[in-house]
This record gives structure tokens, sequence and C-alpha cells, in this order.
């Protein structure tokens, strides 16, 4: 199946460029003095951790190649959906 060209855009590594990077540090140190924000991110991550188990489980189930081709098969027929198109597009354009 070809793709549009629009779909092709190629990533340019913006989050390593030392502005960007300056940029979003200051701003998530700012962040995390908010004790609100704080409290909220320390609530969300606690107990969050999957278990060895867990990850062995996942793990086991999207490394075969019935569930690469159900993923595949998903994503295609997402592309299809031009709202869906269009919304993604614009996403990585406002990256370049």
């Amino acid at each position: 199946m070809d793709f549009p060209i629009e779909t092709q855009l190629e990533r340019k590594n913006f989050h390593q460029a030392p502005e960007f990077r300056a940029g979003l540090s200051a701003r998530m140190k700012k962040r995390w003095q908010d004790p609100e924000y704080r409290a909220n991110q320390i609530a969300i991550r606690t107990g969050k951790h999957p278990t060895a188990e867990t990850r062995a489980k996942v793990s086991a189930m999207i490394n075969t190649a019935e569930y690469r081709a159900m993923h595949s098969a998903a994503t295609k027929k997402l592309w299809q959906d031009p709202e869906y198109r269009a919304k993604q597009i614009a996403s990585l354009r406002h990256y370049d």
C-alpha cells in the first residue's frame, strides 16, 4: 500500500535542540514548584509500576505475529479516516 506523501514527513530532532531542552527544563522546574501539581503527579505515579510478571505477560502478548498484524490493520484503518489523518498530520507539522 502506498501512503500519501504528506504522511511521510521527515521528523526533525527538535527535542535535541539545546534551546528546546533548556526551555522544557525551565517550564518543568517551574511546574514542579507548584504544590498542587506536585501532589497530583505523585498521586498519579504512586503504585503504578507493573510487576515483572505483568511486564512479561504484556511483552509475550505484543511480540507475536498475530498481535503485530492486528495492530497494523487497526492503524491502517485509522489512517483511512480523513479526520484522524488531518489531526495526525497537523500534529507532525507542529514540530517542523
